[in-house]
């Protein structure tokens, strides 16, 4: 798939023209994510290759999501480990006594 992209100074909303021999699947992908954009309230890209690429909203909340998940279940099993650790220590203190 080919993009062009013309710059007009003298244009004032973008315009979005699509010119293909049929209406495919990936050209029904890309008519729903454009579709899609003025719902967006903002877009974040990477590069890959030299080109910059669209990123999915929704996999890197995603992401982050596992990553909080994964760090709050290690938190949590270092705490409960540590405050046994630490009750037995303190028992055998008062053992002592």
């Amino acid at each position: 798939m080919k993009l062009e992209i013309k710059i007009d100074t003298a244009i004032v909303e973008p315009e979005t023209v699509i010119t293909t021999s049929a209406m495919t699947d990936k050209v029904n992908r890309v008519v729903n994510y454009i579709s899609n954009l003025e719902n967006t309230s903002f877009m974040i890209t990477g590069q890959k290759d030299g080109k910059i690429e669209l990123l999915d909203q929704e996999n890197i909340i995603r992401y982050f999501a596992i990553f909080f998940v994964i760090f709050v279940i290690v938190w949590i099993s270092q705490y409960f480990m540590w405050k046994k650790r630490i009750g037995r220590i303190n028992d055998k203190l008062h053992e002592e006594k």
